[in-house]
Formats: structure tokens, C-alpha cells, sequence
């Protein structure tokens, strides 16, 4: 019996560990983690690089552009009205 719940947790264990790899590499493979390119208005002075990764909202903030937003950046129902 004690032999059947060891190996019993020992299979959930690697189950769960496999499923975590998968994510993993799935997330490595499949999110764009380099600098992206957001352009203004379609003039390239005000281009800018920036890491990937932020709201768009909050990446403008920080370069002090600032727009209004009722969601907050969320792209909750408010803002879509």
C-alpha cells in the first residue's frame, strides 16, 4: 500500500514538473522579450525603443506622455466605449 501512494506522488510530481518545462519553453518561444519600436503619429523623431513588456499607457507615462484613459490601461469595457 505504502509502495502504491510513493509512486502515486512520485507520477503527479513528474506530471506536474513535465507540464511546467512545457510552459516554459512554450513562454521562451512564444513572448517577445526585446525592445520594440512604438512609433507617434507616424513621425520617426518621435519614435522610441523601449524593453517589452509594460501597457502601452504605462510605457508613455514613463517617456512623460501622457494620455487619458478611464480603464487605467486595462482595456476594460470603460475604455472601449
Amino acid at each position: 500500500m505504502t509502495t502504491i501512494i510513493i509512486l502515486g506522488v512520485a507520477m503527479f510530481t513528474f506530471v506536474i514538473l513535465a507540464l511546467v518545462f512545457i510552459l516554459l519553453a512554450a513562454k521562451a518561444k512564444l513572448v517577445n522579450t526585446e525592445a520594440v519600436t512604438i512609433g507617434i503619429n507616424g513621425d520617426p523623431t518621435l519614435a522610441m525603443r523601449v524593453p517589452a513588456g509594460s501597457t502601452l499607457l504605462n510605457t508613455l507615462a514613463n517617456q512623460k506622455i501622457f494620455i487619458p484613459s478611464a480603464c487605467g490601461g486595462k482595456a476594460a469595457a470603460a475604455c472601449a466605449r
